[in-house]
């Protein structure tokens, strides 16, 4: 189905958050996946078939893995908060379903992260985002990246900052027009201080990024 139960897969200890595969309720609500009665397939990491069954009533959404005999084994089954909308309608979350110490965490989260064994929300897993131990260099880089996506132009900062896109307001687009360039001059600044070919190195990437 894609969309949720993404991530990147590694048979190592993962050292951040980013790496484990994820259930995302937001997206999962925006496929309809979340509706009661509905019921599927997806690709799920760790399992011993490539494909794992899905089905989800009012309350659950269960996952299940078919056995050779063709028969469904049940794998987890994880409880849904429906949280009324004030204009009406609802919004799924998450109920952590870890267990620490014999209690419980029962926190509603929008996302559960899977270590292989078990769901866990992001403080239960006790891993912080790749992110959070970059240094000032990739952080600005990184932030240039993002932008320049959002304006929706390539990430490489040999191309000019993308024009602003049609519905963005003028005031928001300045802003992040702004804190791109703002971006982008500090990471160059960072590399020029550490090493004399550090503006050469973004460049190289610019390139590289721009030509894949």
């Amino acid at each position: 189905m894609g969309g949720f139960g993404s991530g990147r897969r590694s048979h190592n200890r993962r050292n951040a958050i980013d790496g484990l595969p994820c259930l995302d309720s937001n997206i999962m609500q925006r496929q309809g996946v979340l509706v009661n009665g509905c019921h599927g397939s997806v690709e799920w990491p760790r399992s011993t078939r490539s494909l794992v069954k899905f089905c989800t009533d009012d309350q659950r959404f269960r996952l299940f893995e078919q056995g050779d005999n063709g028969q469904h084994r049940f794998l987890h089954g994880l409880l849904i908060v429906r949280v009324p909308c004030r204009y009406g309608g609802s919004r799924a979350y998450f109920s952590c379903p870890c267990v620490i110490g014999g209690k419980a965490c029962g926190r509603r989260v929008a996302k559960l992260y899977y270590d292989g064994d078990q769901f866990l929300c992001r403080q239960c897993t006790g891993l912080s985002y790749r992110c959070q131990s970059e240094g000032p260099f990739s952080r600005n880089l990184r932030r240039s990246d993002k932008i320049r996506l959002r304006l929706g132009g390539p990430r490489s900062s040999l191309e000019p900052i993308p024009p602003r896109p049609k519905g963005m307001w003028l005031r928001t687009y300045v802003r992040l027009y702004d804190e791109c360039r703002r971006s982008e001059q500090s990471a160059k600044a960072i590399s020029a201080a550490i090493l004399p070919s550090g503006p050469k190195i973004i460049e190289t990437r610019a390139r590289r990024l721009k030509s894949g």
